[in-house]
């Protein structure tokens, strides 16, 4: 019993002088990421597009996420692609 406690106390010591390094991350992102890199993307993307308008109509992000808002509604374009012309062109037509 001695012993074990030893060899416990040894391997513990062992331990925290040498923890284990993390495992690597994998370089290729997995199926279930690709979502959530997606949705990443698109909301970089209407935060460019909003900055973009904000500056050109000198209005507040509101304002700017309204005017994208309705733009994308009345042309019936989804709102990233809208936000992705945006900011190809740097502006917003009518």
């Amino acid at each position: 019993m001695r012993l074990r406690a030893l060899s416990m106390q040894a391997f513990a010591a062992a331990m925290r002088a040498n923890p284990r390094p993390a495992p690597a991350a994998p370089c290729v992102p997995e199926p279930a990421d690709v979502p959530m890199e997606r949705a990443v993307q698109a909301a970089v993307a209407a935060e460019q597009a909003k900055g973009i308008l904000a500056a050109r109509f000198a209005c507040n992000l509101e304002q700017a996420q309204f005017l994208l808002h309705e733009h994308s509604r009345r042309t019936r374009l989804p709102m990233m692609d809208l936000a992705h012309q945006v900011i190809q062109h740097r502006g917003l037509t009518t």
